[in-house]
C-alpha cells in the first residue's frame, strides 16, 4: 500500500515537472517572436532610437535559456548588437558561446572576426579592421569548400551511374 502511494507522488510530481517544462518552452517561443517581430518593426521603419532594441535585448536573452529558441535568440540578440554597434559587447557575448549555439558552426569564428573588424574600424584601426574582415570572409570560404567540393564530386559521380 505504501508503494502505491509513493508511485502517485512520483507521477504528480513528474506530471507537474513536465508542465513546467511546457510552460517554460512556450514563454521562450513567445520571448523570441515578439522580440523578432519588434526588431523587424524596427527595421521597416528604419526607427533610430535604441530604447525600442535595448527592450527586445531583454526578451532575448530570456529565450536564450531555452535549447528550442536558443540558436533563433542567438542569431537575433547578434543583430541587436551589431544594430546597437555595440561591438565589444557582440565580441564577448560571441566568444561565450559554443559552436553549437550557432546553426551553422563557422558562425562562432565569422561573428567573432566581424565584431574584432567593427571594433578597430571604431578606432580607426583600418589594417586590423582589414585583417579581421578577411578572417571572416576566410571563415565563411572554408566551409563552403568543404561542403560545395563534395557536391560537386557527387554530382559527377551520379552523372556517370545515370548516364551510363
Amino acid at each position: 500500500m505504501r508503494i502505491y502511494y509513493i508511485y502517485i507522488i512520483m507521477t504528480a510530481f513528474l506530471i507537474s515537472f513536465a508542465s513546467c517544462l511546457s510552460n517554460k518552452k512556450k514563454d521562450c517561443i513567445g520571448h523570441l517572436r515578439y522580440a523578432q517581430s519588434v526588431y523587424n518593426k524596427h527595421l521597416l521603419n528604419n526607427d533610430t532610437s535604441k530604447k525600442d532594441l535595448l527592450n527586445i535585448l531583454v526578451q532575448t536573452n530570456s529565450a536564450l535559456e531555452c535549447p528550442s529558441t536558443r540558436i533563433g535568440a542567438v542569431e537575433l540578440k547578434i543583430s541587436i548588437l551589431l544594430n546597437l554597434k555595440y561591438y565589444k559587447r557582440g565580441y564577448d557575448f560571441v566568444n561565450s558561446l559554443n559552436i553549437y549555439d550557432f546553426k551553422y558552426s563557422y558562425k562562432k569564428q565569422m561573428w567573432r572576426s566581424f565584431f574584432k573588424a567593427k571594433s578597430y574600424e571604431k578606432k580607426g584601426d583600418y589594417l586590423n579592421q582589414k585583417i579581421n574582415f578577411h578572417k571572416a570572409a576566410n571563415s565563411v570560404k572554408t566551409i563552403s569548400s568543404q561542403i560545395i567540393l563534395p557536391l560537386i564530386i557527387m554530382e559527377r559521380i551520379f552523372i556517370m551511374i545515370f548516364t551510363n
